[in-house]
């Protein structure tokens, strides 16, 4: 199973506690923006530590059958 990560931008008050959660460094903090993004979903374990620690509920995990497709 790999996890299907999506961040709602419009409930994205960044505070950077998801992308210090992920084990797997599938998010990524963008500076400008001071929103967090997806940038290596592939390796995202379904732990949900993101989730959990986002006080605005930005950040939805699902498990999913799909195989994202890793870029080369």
């Amino acid at each position: 199973m790999v996890g299907k990560v999506t961040i709602d931008p419009n409930k994205c008050h960044c505070l950077g506690r998801c992308v210090q959660s992920c084990p797997q460094d599938v998010l990524e903090w963008d500076f400008k923006k001071k929103k967090a993004f997806v940038i290596n979903e592939v390796e995202c374990i379904t732990c949900y530590n993101c989730m959990e620690v986002c006080p605005f509920k930005a950040i939805n995990v699902t498990e999913a059958d799909w195989k994202p497709v890793k870029e080369k």
